[in-house]
């Protein structure tokens, strides 16, 4: 029964995704024909997404690195067990951060 809910999970998240991706990013990204964004803007959000993902994989390498030379915190509180227990949010908050910054930043660049 798990297994199955599981499967339906699984497929309701994909179906969900990939309508919010072809219907918000460009036609570069998802051969989807988007006539929302000019090319500008298109190359705004594909450089946005391309430093996000770059810094993303440096943090998980980075990550990676100090749990392999045990530089990692060893008292225990509250809020670091609760991130203990969902490592995903170090990273969702991160790639957002990474997300708003790089906006500006690619932004400043082609508007001056």
């Amino acid at each position: 029964m798990k297994f199955i809910l599981l499967f339906v999970i699984f497929l309701a998240f994909g179906a969900v995704w990939n309508m919010f991706i072809n219907k918000y990013l460009p036609t570069i990204l998802t051969n989807v024909k988007n006539k929302k964004y000019d090319e500008r803007q298109t190359q705004m959000v594909v450089e946005i997404f391309a430093k996000t993902l770059l810094w993303t994989v440096y943090s998980l390498i980075l990550v990676i690195l100090l749990k392999l030379f045990d530089f990692t915190d060893s008292h225990k509180n509250v809020f670091t067990k609760f991130f203990s227990n969902y490592p995903e949010l170090h990273y969702l908050i991160l790639i957002s951060g990474l997300l708003v910054i790089f906006y500006y930043n690619t932004k400043k660049k082609y508007s001056a």
